[in-house]
């Protein structure tokens, strides 16, 4: 493989091996360092190649040569970024990249506010000038304007980084101390409150229970009565005495309550709530099949069980681009 036949496969996305000392001839480009030493700036153009007079191995950044131990260095990180010939001469003549985007260019150039004196200020500059770019893109018509889009859309990635970086290590001395609290103090909340929600599931079981003994009670009245309703009916036809009303149902359990009241503390409330404790599928999906919060809801399903190889009958699927 000639020097430029790497370039060229690398070019289609086959990266070849690469050896310290030896860079492989073609052009790329690779981040300059950023104003503060500790970020990243623009892109600048590199080439490689042999000059034909005297053999040698050649090498320029930004169209200036430069000395061969910095290129031999430089060669395994350059790799990483090769770019085409039309590219790097369109670069060489405007200084500006074909998939580059002036906003994001601008961003990497570093903030004009300087951090050490406003933070958050120069933080919100930088994003802000960022995103005055993201209008352009709002609907991507070519591949050149998607190339631009991710360029922008990566700038505005790192600053949303670098942005969360400084959050983090502003919050955490804070976040500490909080955990610190928290360490002392959550064993006792989640002690005490487990220990009351375990009092409140056995007052709604007894409180549920005379519910149910009630409803027994009046369904039993209700039966005896119409029994007696029915017997009466057939005595009176019969010039018969009546018989003798049915006793009232006992119930051998209190009546529902509406408050708990304990001798100290707070005073509970009782009231009821329905809970669905089964369903008819069938019947659910024809009263509700033009609900769009059954098709979401059904939909969501169908989409986690075909993300996780699960063939869902009556599922149309199609293959979409995600871009992360």
């Amino acid at each position: 493989m000639s020097n430029f036949e790497w370039w060229t496969a690398a070019l289609k996305g086959t990266r070849g091996p690469i050896h310290d000392g030896e860079p492989m001839h073609g052009f790329y480009r690779q981040r300059q360092q950023g104003k503060d030493r500790r970020t990243q700036g623009p892109f600048e153009p590199v080439a490689y190649w042999q000059d034909e007079a005297t053999g040698e191995l050649r090498c320029q950044v930004n169209g200036k040569s430069i000395n061969m131990q910095r290129a031999l260095e430089m060669w395994p990180y350059v790799s990483k970024n090769p770019i085409t010939a039309e590219s790097y001469w369109h670069f060489m003549d405007t200084g500006k990249w074909m998939d580059g985007d002036d906003h994001a260019a601008a961003t990497a150039k570093g903030p004009e506010i300087d951090p050490a004196t406003d933070p958050v200020g120069s933080m919100r500059s930088e994003i802000e000038a960022a995103r005055a770019g993201v209008p352009a893109y709002k609907t991507i018509e070519s591949d050149e304007q998607a190339a631009k889009g991710q360029t922008l859309r990566s700038a505005l990635t790192a600053l949303s980084g670098k942005a969360d970086k400084i959050r983090a290590a502003e919050k955490e001395p804070h976040l500490q101390a909080s955990r610190e609290v928290d360490a002392k103090y959550q064993p006792l909340v989640k002690s005490a409150k487990e220990g009351a929600d375990e009092i409140r599931r056995a007052l709604e079981t007894w409180e549920n229970t005379k519910r149910e003994a009630a409803r027994r009670a009046a369904d039993e009245a209700a039966r005896k009565q119409r029994e007696y309703e029915a017997a009466a009916r057939k005595a009176e036809e019969a010039n018969q005495p009546a018989p003798e009303p049915p006793p009232p149902s006992i119930v051998n359990t209190p009546a529902p309550s509406a408050q708990i009241k304990g001798a100290s503390g707070r005073t509970a409330s009782v009231s009821t709530k329905p809970f669905v404790v089964s369903i008819d599928i069938d019947k659910f999906i024809a009263q509700f099949r033009s609900d769009p919060n059954l098709t979401a809801a059904l939909m969501e399903l169908a989409q986690k069980y075909t993300v996780a190889g699960i063939k869902v009958d009556g599922a149309v699927i199609e293959e979409r681009a995600v871009v992360r």
